[in-house]
């Protein structure tokens, strides 16, 4: 289940200011009835674009070959069993923060 982050009141000045961040973090965590760490996953975990998986160290030490790339694959599926979908569907579930505020800049109301 993908959490889209709210429509900006217009267009935030301070996207990365207390205010907006409240603005997003209480629009995510209302009406929420999952266990508190799964909300926080939501909030900041993001896929790395370069290997696909959830984010747990830097890419260019989880790609294939590399020192991180087993761990990176063991966490990216523990996270999917914890968030109960499918691997490729981590994604979905990921970076509502960053979402939200990359939203607010070049998506405004």
């Amino acid at each position: 289940m993908m959490v889209t982050p709210p429509k900006a009141p217009g267009r935030i000045t301070a996207p990365f200011g207390a205010a907006n961040r409240q603005r997003l973090i209480t629009a995510f965590l209302d009406g929420r009835s999952e266990a508190a760490w799964l909300s926080v996953y939501g909030l900041l975990l993001w896929t790395d674009k370069t290997t696909g998986l959830a984010h747990c160290y830097e890419s260019d030490k989880c790609q294939p070959g590399k020192p991180w790339h087993a761990r990176s694959l063991r966490f990216h599926d523990w996270v999917a069993q914890s968030l109960a979908v499918a691997p490729r569907h981590v994604q979905q579930r990921r970076a509502y923060l960053p979402r939200g505020t990359a939203r607010g800049v070049w998506q405004p109301a």
